[in-house]
């Protein structure tokens, strides 16, 4: 379960890069593309929380502070803008 945590993070992290660097925030045709970046990150993010409370060894400590990340680097990324 612990690996598991940690590949839902890091496709979390992927998804949240894809869509922040792939599109332009003011641009209309972009917002639809940063909704559902958002809305899948945080599933992840979500599925990798709970796999790590599931999850037994030292590593799913780990899983769980890098997808409590995820949030906090969406919310960097929109006070930015």
């Amino acid at each position: 379960m612990s690996w598991l945590s940690l590949a839902l993070a890091t496709i979390a992290v992927v998804i949240f890069w894809t869509a922040t660097l792939g599109s332009r925030y003011p641009e209309p045709s972009s917002r639809s593309a940063l909704r559902l970046g958002l809305y899948s990150s945080l599933t992840f993010a979500t599925g990798a929380i709970v796999t790590a409370l599931l999850g037994e060894g030292k590593e799913r400590k780990w899983a769980a502070i890098s997808a409590f990340i995820i949030p906090l680097n969406w919310v960097m990324w929109a006070v930015f803008q």
